[in-house]
């Protein structure tokens, strides 16, 4: 063939798909009826709009009810907070429904330390001091009962001079240039879950709960043969006691104070905890959670496996390159570990091997990351479970 010609081939070129970006692929929900809106016009204009609607209006009532804030002039040389709105399904428990729940957020990241703010830190409880607390209730067969309390950073009291933009929805008509001078914590603040949890520490000391030294989420009371234990997570808490009519006192009289939900201790911080008093058996799982980072991650419909890794593989430098812009590696082993944390401790060695690779993850290290995911699967009901006070400590290792 001359250099002049050009072979033309009988087939068709293969139009060549561009490189997919993880962050261009959409996850997949369980149900398009449970659409989440990211906006007030937005969830104004979705399929839920009345279901929205209620929760908007429950929120900004108790905002009223509260008194956070009074309308006045933005004083000058002042800047107000933005503020949005920022909307959520809470999946519902044991067969009840879903319950949509809309929240009004200060936009705190435009707050001036100095000026807006000045101590932010605030303790939640560990997990460690949790998993001690249930498996003590477990081996003692005590009384427990799950609080969630209703706005609860509503309670704080702010000592900052702070203005915010009204929110979306309740612009007054005639006032439009006016600002909401806030007198309680607004969540999206910097410092008001540390106002809520200072309130909060107040009260609970009333009763003569005293916070443990290792654990300033744990509170602690054993008097006269009568002990009470309670745990907080910022707005929610487990309060449990060897006397049921002490953990009944005790919610009356938060009950006097704040308004809250009461209920069996049955999902708590994202673990579903189920008990068998008979037996004095509690097992925590996290089967929910579980399903909703398996569609977040596109591995709800994987073929399950029986391991979380491979046997006897030991992961090594890449192979090969895989961009983190492609996939959401260092995410998912931030949840991978999280898993492994509350309710997953035997993930914790395959965990290990690929949060090694955060920096420069290669192809194998995030199959090595599927395969957890699609072990989580296969065994979404698994958990720990807590048993009975046995004579004594009963230990297991790996054989190697």
């Amino acid at each position: 063939m001359s250099s002049g010609t050009t072979r033309v081939s009988p087939y068709p070129l293969r139009i060549r798909e561009p490189r997919r970006h993880w962050q261009s692929m959409q996850s997949t929900t369980e149900s398009q009826d449970l659409y989440v809106p990211t906006s007030y016009s937005d969830a104004m204009a979705c399929p839920n709009a009345h279901l929205w609607k209620v929760a908007i209006e429950d929120e900004y009532n108790s905002l009223m009810i509260n008194k956070t804030w009074s309308i006045s002039q933005l004083p000058p040389g002042r800047t107000p907070i933005g503020s949005r709105w920022v909307f959520t399904i809470k999946p519902g428990v044991q067969g009840s429904p879903p319950r949509y729940k809309a929240r009004l957020v200060a936009k705190g990241f435009s707050q001036r330390h100095g000026i807006d703010y000045e101590e932010t830190f605030s303790p939640v409880v560990k997990y460690d001091t949790l998993r001690v607390i249930l498996s003590f209730v477990a081996a003692n067969d005590l009384e427990m009962s799950q609080l969630d309390v209703k706005t609860a950073f509503l309670y704080g009291q702010l000592d900052e001079e702070i203005y915010l933009v009204q929110p979306d929805g309740f612009i007054l008509s005639g006032q439009e240039d006016s600002v909401c001078h806030l007198h309680k914590c607004l969540y999206g603040l910097k410092q008001a879950s540390r106002v809520w949890n200072q309130t909060f520490d107040t009260f609970l000391k009333k009763f003569g709960l005293l916070p443990s030294i290792s654990d300033p989420c744990l509170y602690l009371r054993h008097l006269q043969g009568e002990f009470l234990a309670v745990v907080i997570w910022v707005d929610d808490g487990l309060v449990c006691s060897n006397n049921g009519n002490v953990v009944k006192s005790v919610i009356e009289d938060l009950n006097k104070y704040f308004d809250m939900h009461c209920t069996p201790a049955n999902h708590f911080v994202g673990l579903s905890i189920t008990r068998d008093r008979q037996a004095r058996t509690l097992y925590v799982s996290q089967p929910d959670y579980i399903k909703r980072i398996l569609h977040r991650f596109h591995m709800f419909d994987c073929n399950p496996r029986k391991l979380p890794a491979e046997p006897g593989n030991r992961l090594n430098k890449k192979s090969d390159e895989v961009h983190t812009e492609e996939v959401p590696f260092r995410e998912a082993v931030g949840s991978l570990l999280y898993f492994s944390i509350a309710s997953r401790p035997h993930i914790t060695f395959a965990v290990g091997q690929i949060s090694q690779f955060c920096e420069d993850p290669g192809r194998e290290h995030w199959l090595a990351a599927l395969r957890i995911f699609a072990y989580l699967k296969e065994t979404l009901q698994h958990g720990i479970r807590y048993g009975p006070k046995t004579d004594g400590l009963q230990g297991f290792s790996d054989s190697d």
